[in-house]
């Protein structure tokens, strides 16, 4: 299909091919790393860029999947970003479309770009307690058709963090969030 003339878009059976093709790599990602453990970083970013590359190779690169989830990312009190990494690489490994909004991001930035065009899911990663008043406002500013999906140490820390701020679902690593994306549902 990557080679596919531009005016022609893959068919249905292409999709579901290529999805099922994606699937079983990204299960097998995650029964490696639920036997194993989670690999260190440089590695888990190798098997996503993998799962990525395989994507490419079966529908192009500008072909999300259009069952999948849009998603936007960002972070509030963390400027490396490592966490974003991985979870746009596995986003878009899976054909989701993925936009980063940024690091250490202030709520109204946030939620301005969510309120001008809704994603599915808002992906925040948050390191440090001190946040919780910014989170605790996005979640209360998201739209409606929006989950927020917490991930970083404050909800490693605190366990209510999420259900005192309104967080819908918290990924504690990149195998619970590859997980999430295998099954969602809206």
């Amino acid at each position: 299909m990557a080679n596919a003339p531009p005016d022609e878009s893959p068919s249905l059976q292409a999709f579901q091919d290529a999805w099922a093709h994606l699937r079983k790599c990204a299960q097998e990602f995650l029964n490696g790393w639920k036997q194993d453990g989670i690999p260190p970083r440089w590695a888990l970013l190798q098997s996503l860029r993998k799962l990525d590359r395989t994507r490419i190779a079966l529908l192009g690169d500008d072909l999300p999947f259009p069952f999948m989830p849009r998603m936007y990312l960002a972070t509030l009190d963390d400027g490396w970003g490592h966490g974003l990494d991985a979870i746009e690489l596995a986003g878009r490994g899976l054909g989701a479309p993925v936009r980063r909004l940024g690091l250490m991001m202030a709520p109204e930035q946030i939620l301005a770009a969510c309120v001008a065009e809704p994603p599915h899911i808002l992906g925040l990663t948050v390191l440090h307690n001190d946040s919780e008043p910014a989170l605790a406002r996005i979640c209360r500013g998201i739209p409606p058709q929006t989950a927020v999906l917490g991930g970083g140490t404050a909800f490693s820390l605190d366990p209510d963090l999420a259900q005192r701020t309104g967080v819908h679902k918290v990924a504690r690593h990149a195998r619970d969030f590859l997980h999430f994306l295998l099954t969602y549902a809206p």
